[in-house]
């Protein structure tokens, strides 16, 4: 369901004739494909390992930021030489090859496929941990989605040409996929809880000092602290999930959790160029981002796996 939603959407979005064509073709289509495809992706992967949770879903999830540094680039070679219609079509086409050859792997272990055990999503969902974390994920998500939303813009303004700007967007993604893969090496040493703690503060104090970065590799420096911060954040969350609520109900409970990060993805970039065009500034958005960021460090304080699986239990 998910390929065909993504492959159709993005071949209707090069068909769009005005912007309310876009609101429904990718923003809702495609975004709803992309649910689809990522979370089972996701549950099932992390299913398969637990001693290493961390390390498999940091490899893994590697694929994000390498998708982030190659489209990028791609992108800008499609838009200038061939137009935006075109590169809607190109996209769905290789989502459509991609996504279908992947989707014949989605396959769970046998303890699952077999066990008749079902945990109770309701018991998890009322926990103060699913709570906490649902929260915390919202906050975290902000200064991203202000970040590779006007990151490109506020570079242009900053005298950045459209293809250096391009870069500093995606050299994000490159550093996400060292903190993807970083991140989770660590996390299975330090534990899932301060790799995300780590991941936020990271976030947060490099969006704050966007405020600061006027120049090319001042803004180079933000992609690389914020990349490699974002790129653990995303690859943490799963293992993170499991070792809270377990891995029978992980595909249910990890869609549960990233809808949190849809609404982070509905308000803090619309608030953030809503904002500008008030001000003429990104100032207050990204320090705005950078305090909830750090709010949700301290959410994740107060998560404990020993503390949901006795509240889960009871």
């Amino acid at each position: 369901m998910g390929v065909i939603l993504i492959s159709s959407g993005l071949f209707l979005s090069g068909y769009a004739g005005s912007i309310w064509h876009l609101y429904l073709t990718f923003g809702v289509i495609v975004s709803t494909g992309i649910g689809a495809v990522y979370v089972p992706s996701v549950a099932t992967m992390q299913q398969w390992f637990v001693k290493k949770a961390g390390t498999a879903a940091g490899l893994a999830n590697a694929g994000i930021g390498m998708g982030n540094l190659v489209i990028a680039l791609i992108s800008v070679h499609l838009l200038v030489n061939y137009g935006w219609r075109m590169s809607f079509l190109v996209f769905g086409s290789l989502a459509f090859i991609i996504l279908s050859i992947a989707g014949f792997f989605q396959v769970p272990p046998e303890d699952v496929r077999k066990s008749s055990r079902s945990s109770d999503l309701a018991g998890i969902i009322f926990t103060s941990s699913f709570i906490l974390l649902f929260i915390a994920i919202f906050l975290g998500d902000v200064p991203i989605y202000i970040s590779l939303t006007h990151i490109v813009p506020y570079s242009l303004d900053r005298g950045l040409t459209e293809t250096s700007a391009s870069i500093v967007l995606g050299m994000i993604g490159g550093a996400g996929i060292a903190g993807r893969i970083g991140m989770g090496v660590i996390s299975d040493a330090i534990g899932r809880k301060a790799g995300l703690m780590l991941c936020f503060a990271g976030m947060g104090g490099s969006i704050i000092w966007l405020v600061m970065a006027n120049s090319y590799p001042t803004l180079l420096l933000f992609s690389i602290i914020f990349g490699f911060s974002y790129g653990g954040f995303v690859a943490l969350l799963s293992p993170f999930a499991m070792d809270l609520f377990g891995k029978h109900s992980l595909g249910a409970v990890i869609g549960l959790l990233y809808a949190s990060a849809g609404f982070g993805a509905l308000i803090a970039p619309s608030m953030a160029g809503r904002i500008f065009d008030l001000y003429g500034s990104y100032s207050i958005p990204f320090i705005t981002g950078g305090i909830a960021s750090f709010i949700a460090v301290i959410l994740l304080a107060f998560i404990s796996p020993e503390g949901a699986e006795s509240e889960f239990s009871a």
